[in-house]
């Protein structure tokens, strides 16, 4: 087996920027070890990360949060659990009180990324279909699907699961569910829920879940609501592109996952004791028949969407989201009538964090009677319309709506979006192939990505996070099937 799933990650070898273009493989892997590098000397002496105050000042409280999220990226390109950039940043991060939702997700990013660790690919191949290892300590065994409706947890044996980190996550996953509010999650000293705030505490939630701690389903099911009827309400006709984590239910994609994995396991028999490169009855390698056992699995994944039975398909139309909203979907929040225009403003960043959560959402409550009866309809649409805005105002160069600010930090949101929804291209945009070469073009000559007075987000710890997350495809999809969507370097 494990021959096989060797060649498999052969088979899938995909350069971004044209065929067999090793070049870029090595520029990239080469982008990733210097921004590795760089983020490891930046760490302080008490093993944590700082941001700087530019472009504008970001709160104190959250330095444990940037802490994680350092540990995080640096996990998720590929450095390993035990090395003692790792160890210094969570004896940072277990000395923190926790306090703010931000940080609390990102914790459990970087403790479910350490715990379900993985070594990274030196090329662009999606991971194959794993093999079930044992039992999470939430009784679902990673790699299968969560029989509670939830995604499927990765297999990921080879991290380390700490009974303290295991403990603070708990806390993590308490903290945000107490905190969340009528419907998301915002400041604690603010008055409306936000779109940001929401993603990070999503993403928490979502990693809490593959450490095995359940969360109920209705704080899914709140914030779908808010993100459902806070999108626009409509917006231009945008030309129908494949978003399967819309068009097909995580159910389906599973079943397509576990048919893979089962082809896998035949072809690896077919083939064992044969010498590399031999060729079987029929007249193909084994490296052929995996090809075709991917290609037909890829084509399932992205065939054309069809209307529910009795329903005709509704026409993708660009609608996003802004930073907070009041009641009923208004920009408006009633505890402060003089809300900051920015805050009203429709952009790329806060659009790919919205669709981002809507996946997950639809991850944890697909199968239960809620969702099944009167949510599955306005979620897809929604997530259909969200990704037609984003590939409506596509852009790498800036943050669409909002250029001044948050470029990398749009750009991480649009490798979520674009992984949680398995879509691999936007529109015409192949978004992976055309951020990296923005990335590789921007990386610092000493190895950091910064933007510096214009676009950034809280200087060049927090953007070299948000690019190394970008590079090495850091975020983990709900489903494993063979697009180069799905993963990347590091592992999920």
């Amino acid at each position: 087996m494990a021959g096989a799933l060797a060649v498999l990650v052969l088979v899938f070898s995909r350069a971004p920027l044209g065929a067999d273009d090793a070049a870029f493989v090595k520029r990239k892997n080469e982008a990733i070890d210097k921004g590795v590098a760089w983020l490891k000397h930046a760490q302080l002496p008490d093993g944590s990360y700082d941001y700087t105050d530019r472009p504008f000042t970001m709160l104190p409280h959250m330095k444990h949060g940037c802490t994680a999220l350092a540990a995080f990226a640096l996990l998720k390109a590929g450095v390993t659990p035990t090395d003692p950039v790792i160890d210094r940043a969570f004896a940072s991060i277990h000395k923190q009180k926790l306090e703010h939702v931000y940080s609390a997700g990102c914790i459990l990013l970087a403790i479910e990324a350490r715990a379900n660790w993985e070594p990274p690919r030196q090329d662009e191949a999606p991971a194959p279909p794993p093999t079930p290892p044992p039992p999470t300590p939430g009784g679902t065994r990673q790699g299968e699907a969560n029989p509670k409706g939830g995604p499927s947890v990765p297999q990921t044996p080879k991290g380390v699961r700490d009974p303290k980190d295991l403990d603070l996550a708990k806390k993590c996953v308490d903290f945000l569910i107490a905190n969340q509010a009528t419907n998301v999650w915002r400041y604690p000293y603010g008055k409306s829920e936000d779109t940001s705030a929401a993603q990070y505490a999503l993403l928490g939630l979502d990693a809490g879940e593959r450490l095995g701690l359940p969360v109920a389903k209705d704080v899914y099911k709140k914030a779908q609501e808010y993100f459902v009827s806070n999108q626009e309400s409509d917006g231009p006709e945008v030309s129908p592109f494949i978003v399967p984590g819309a068009d097909r239910s995580y159910a389906e994609l599973r079943k397509v996952e576990k048919e893979l994995r089962e082809k896998i396991k035949k072809i690896d028999a077919s083939f064992k004791g044969k010498k590399p490169g031999e060729l079987n009855a029929d007249g193909h390698t084994e490296e052929d028949e995996l090809r075709a056992a991917a290609e037909a699995a890829g084509k399932t994944v992205c065939k054309p969407r069809e209307p529910d039975k009795g329903k005709t398909l509704t026409k993708m139309r660009a609608r996003g989201w802004c930073y907070a909203y009041g009641p009923k979907g208004t920009t408006s929040d009633p505890m402060d009538q003089d809300m900051a225009p920015w805050k009203k403003t429709i952009s790329g960043s806060l659009t790919a964090s919205a669709v981002a959560c809507l996946f997950i959402c639809k991850a944890h409550l697909e199968g239960t009677p809620d969702y099944e009866k009167g949510l599955k309809e306005p979620i897809d649409t929604a997530l259909r319309d969200g990704a037609a805005w984003l590939a409506q105002n596509f852009t790498v160069s800036e943050n669409p709506g909002r250029p001044v600010f948050h470029h990398y930090y749009y750009m991480y949101g649009l490798e979520r979006a674009g992984i949680l929804g398995l879509i691999p291209r936007f529109g015409e945009h192949d978004w992976y192939e055309e951020g990296s070469q923005m990335f590789l073009d921007q990386q610092d000559l000493g190895g950091c990505w910064e933007k510096r007075e214009v676009g950034g987000t809280g200087g060049p710890v927090l953007d070299t996070c948000f690019a190394l997350l970008f590079l090495a495809r850091g975020t983990t999809p709900p489903v494993r099937v063979p697009t180069v969507t799905t993963t990347g370097g590091g592992g999920q």
